[in-house]
This record gives structure tokens, C-alpha cells and sequence, in this order.
């Protein structure tokens, strides 16, 4: 998707996912988040999700799945979306 429109995406995605836990009984078990398959200049390969306390369904466009356990490295960013670039860059020096 165009980085440009990133925000609206998100926004949009998130509150499928908060529609279709509350329409199946979903209960969170953390934070929302946003992982990144990609990043580029201009485009992104992007995905939203919601941590659950018990096995998720889905339905329609929104998929159940499970990330693989491992180390990881994370970070906050705040701020414009257009700046988001920087905080990767951050994370691979």
C-alpha cells in the first residue's frame, strides 16, 4: 500500500478487528499492533492485528494466525508516519 495512506489503513483495520472480536467473543490479551513486512519510500507491506486470550476465527478479511515465538526487537515510534523511515534505520545500525 501507499505509505501515504498508512494512517487511514491502520485506523481502518483496527476497527474491523475490535468489530469482529466483540461479534465473536474475541478477548484481547495485549496491545494492538502494526508489523511491517516492508518499508520503502513510497510503499509498504503492511500488517494489523490484536493479540488473543483464546483460539481466534476468521472471517472475510480479517484471518486468524499465530506469530512464530523468538527474540524480537521493537520500538516506539511517534510521530508522522512519513518520518517512520528513521526509526528502522535506528533498528538496523
Amino acid at each position: 500500500m501507499p505509505v501515504a495512506d498508512l494512517a487511514a489503513a491502520q485506523s481502518e483495520a483496527l476497527q474491523a478487528l475490535w468489530s469482529h472480536l466483540q461479534q465473536h467473543g474475541g478477548r484481547p490479551a495485549g496491545p494492538p499492533f502494526v508489523r511491517y513486512h516492508t518499508f520503502e519510500e513510497t510503499e509498504t507491506d503492511v500488517e494489523v492485528g490484536i493479540p488473543v486470550a483464546a483460539g481466534a476465527v476468521g472471517e472475510g478479511r480479517v484471518t486468524a494466525g499465530e506469530l512464530a515465538g523468538g527474540q524480537v526487537v521493537s520500538a516506539w515510534h511517534l510521530g508522522a508516519h512519513d518520518r517512520l523511515g528513521d526509526a528502522y534505520a535506528n533498528l538496523q545500525a
